[in-house]
């Protein structure tokens, strides 16, 4: 049998002495980037395996007071995140960074429906016996991803290790985001093109850390139209399920409710008391649809009464001919991934700019079919 390549094998043919090639093989910031570069590609050429030689590694780096690197990150993200594209994408840009460093993916599933009073993150014993050496956190709902900093920051196992937030900024926190203001600006400024005055945005009844920014960014296109987004902007709140792409060639129950009243009511009727209202931005793709399936029962013809926009540009609204009907603003969500797979690499081996770095990809407006003229 092929005997195990060596620290000492690497070192021989990088050129490095023993000690440079341990520090490079264990993430060691002190190293500039060209030596570890060349180490690494030294080590992949040869075909060392670094978990053969992982647990002598940390005892050692134990023993010198050094941090040992157990080349394992973890992923918090929904439960449910296998049958969301939004998810998906995002993950398979977080392992297209991963691939090739040698580094491994636990992935921490959360059930972030429950209130956030409610959520107590069971860590698996892998996070609490200090075995992870950062986490990229994907959480949908701003208190669930808040909680789970906070349950992490006190646990000795995890403590002050980084974390690089995807999505959703946090205070102290790395985040690769999306100009998400600047998405619903691009939104509405398309809608406003097209001549229409009174807008709906529907939002989740469960708080979203990304409302401020989407709203902020519509009443900024209202305003510069010198419209009153108090007088031009409605929310139009939709339950848990209109955001399930899982539902969508089966829609949920039509639930809507309005901030000005307590009960709830359909949306035929809402359009009766607001005949003003010719367009609605969906909170993402599945609620636009969602939107559109209604309406169509309630024989109300999209774009020529209502034009919907969706969000995310992950799920398509098909046309006879299978075409994708949708208009959306299109999210880069594998590279976001990616970016934030590769963010936390650079902070776990120094090669990352001191302090809190946060990236955003610009969003893009695909016009489709479901937005037109506003009806005179």
């Amino acid at each position: 049998m092929k005997k195990p390549v060596t620290i000492r094998d690497i070192a021989r043919a990088s050129g490095f002495s023993k000690s440079t090639v341990s520090m490079v093989l264990n993430g060691d910031p002190r190293i500039q980037a060209a030596t570890a570069a060349h180490v690494r590609a030294t080590a992949d050429i040869l075909g060392y395996r670094p978990e053969l030689h992982h647990a002598a590694r940390r005892l050692a780096l134990m023993k010198s007071r050094h941090t040992a690197l157990n080349r394992v990150v973890g992923l918090s993200i929904p439960e449910d995140f296998s049958s969301s594209a939004y998810f998906l994408e995002v993950f398979i840009g977080i392992c297209d960074a991963l691939r090739g460093t040698g580094f491994n993916l636990l992935i921490i599933s959360v059930e972030n429906r429950r209130p956030p009073e409610q959520l107590r993150l069971t860590l698996p014993a892998t996070v609490q016996h200090g075995d992870i050496d950062g986490l990229i956190l994907f959480q949908t709902i701003g208190t669930v991803g808040q909680t789970i900093i906070t349950q992490l920051r006190e646990e000795p196992g995890f403590a002050q290790r980084p974390i690089v937030s995807v999505l959703y900024p946090y205070d102290m926190i790395p985040a690769v985001l999306a100009t998400e203001d600047a998405g619903a600006e691009d939104a509405a400024e398309h809608l406003l093109a097209l001549g229409h005055r009174h807008l709906v945005h529907l939002v989740p009844m469960h708080a979203v850390s990304l409302a401020e920014a989407r709203l902020h960014g519509v009443a900024t296109a209202l305003r510069r139209h010198g419209l009153d987004p108090a007088l031009h902007l409605s929310l139009l709140y939709v339950n848990i399920p209109w955001m399930d792409a899982g539902t969508v060639m089966d829609p949920p129950e039509p639930v809507y409710t309005l901030p000005s009243q307590d009960s709830e009511t359909s949306l035929a009727a809402f359009l009766d008391a607001h005949p003003e209202v010719t367009a609605f931005l969906g909170w993402n793709d599945a609620c636009a649809i969602h939107l559109c399936r209604q309406l169509a029962r309630a024989g109300i013809a999209v774009p020529e009464r209502i034009s919907v926009i969706g969000h995310d540009d992950t799920h398509a609204f098909p046309d006879d001919m299978g075409r994708n009907r949708l208009t959306s603003i299109r999210l880069p969500l594998r590279a976001i991934g990616e970016r934030a797979g590769a963010l936390l690499m650079d902070t776990l081996t120094g090669e990352a700019h001191d302090g809190v770095e946060s990236f955003s990809f610009t969003t893009t407006l695909m016009v489709r079919q479901t937005t037109g003229p506003a009806p005179r």
